[in-house]
């Protein structure tokens, strides 16, 4: 019975031991050096950026009807293909246009060699006029038949004049280089004469092409105002691509602010060269203003909302950190400009903020913010 009662209290004791050695091994919290992500802050020239959504516009469209009445004959290109300026592209039945020409060349003729009698039987009653051997009023009869017939000259002439016209109609070439749609009519179709409820196809001119968007009535000051020194670039990115689409720059301000939503009109003009834009695609639109010279830029990571406004974590000489009050301006691709509060050159924490506060102690860790430059 002894026994079993020293080798308890043995137990008890190991155990004891064991636990208060555990406890002089663990160590201290407020001693732990935190691991973070660090960058630096730089000084460098930084663009003064608006961003909108903007919505791709062709630069002119333009809806082809048929200008006579007559069965469509022949598409000479399919939907969606590029056609050049002066290509043509339908031909209209031109055999009733034909006909209509001849006829109208025919009566010129006709009526040119009755012009032509008439000036001789003219003449020669003229002669006998003053010579007294016929009246006068007979003479006079047939200059009169002359001058109609010369003013029916005249009409026969616009009627061919005409004529040739509406023949011409019969083919029809693009206004302008451009994407062709959807065909909305198909050969042996009767088209109408200037029938603008049924087109036969729309062209959006795409190169050059405009983006239209809108920006808050605030921006409105500093857009006449950079605009007034030569022409604003501006930026066209597609939403699920990183890199610029198009370069472009600003052509229109519209005329009056929105004020239903306090908004004003603006549209940019692309070249378009790659036809990377197309009409009614939504892009994000830059648009730059002026460049703020020699500005202290960190990464946007780096900027906390504290108690007492923005606030930076600084890394010190000896590995802690002290928190920096500052004062932010514009932001722009993950930067953020500092206007008071930092200088350029300071190590600035920018991931794992959550575990510090003033004091504490450092470990910077390598990471793909980490070299990232601001």
């Amino acid at each position: 019975m002894i026994n079993l009662r020293k080798i308890v209290l043995i137990i008890s004791i190991l155990i004891l031991i064991s636990c208060s050695k555990d406890k002089t091994e663990l160590p201290k919290k407020g001693k732990m050096a935190v691991p973070i992500v660090s960058a630096q802050s730089i000084e460098k020239d930084v663009p003064v950026i608006v961003s909108a959504i903007g919505q791709v516009d062709p630069y002119s469209i333009v809806t082809i009807t048929s200008m006579i009445t007559g069965q469509l004959k022949e598409i000479h290109f399919r939907e969606g293909d590029v056609v050049k300026k002066g290509q043509l592209l339908f031909t209209i039945d031109p055999r009733s246009a034909q006909a209509a020409l001849e006829l109208a060349q025919a009566n010129y003729a006709r009526d040119l060699s009755l012009l032509e009698n008439a000036k001789r039987d003219a003449e020669r009653y003229k002669k006998l006029s003053d010579m007294d051997y016929v009246a006068k009023s007979q003479y006079d009869q047939y200059q009169t038949n002359a001058d109609s017939l010369a003013a029916t000259l005249k009409s026969d002439i616009a009627a061919i004049d005409n004529a040739k016209i509406q023949l011409n109609y019969c083919s029809i070439y693009s206004p302008l280089t451009g994407v062709t749609g959807k065909l909305l009519l198909n050969v042996g179709n009767l088209l109408k004469a200037n029938d603008d409820t049924k087109p036969m196809i729309t062209i959006n001119q795409i190169q050059p092409i405009y983006v239209s968007f809108s920006l808050p009535q605030q921006y409105l000051s500093d857009i006449r105002k950079y605009s007034a020194s030569g022409k604003l670039l501006v930026d066209a990115v597609h939403p699920q691509a990183a890199e610029v689409s198009d370069k472009g720059s600003l052509s229109l301000v519209d005329n009056s602010v929105d004020y239903t939503t306090g908004t004003i009109h603006l549209r940019a003009v692309f070249n378009n060269s790659n036809k990377t834009l197309w009409p009614g695609e939504f892009v994000k639109v830059k648009l730059y203003l002026t460049t703020k010279k020699n500005a202290v830029v960190v990464p946007s990571a780096a900027v906390l909302s504290g108690q007492s406004g923005q606030i930076i974590y600084v890394i010190k000489e000896d590995q802690s950190v002290e928190i920096a009050n500052v004062t932010t301006g514009i932001s722009n691709d993950n930067e953020t400009v500092i206007e008071s509060g930092l200088p350029a050159g300071k190590q600035v924490v920018i991931d794992g903020q959550v575990q510090l506060m003033p004091g504490s102690k450092v470990i910077i860790k390598t990471s793909d913010k980490a070299t990232q430059k601001p």
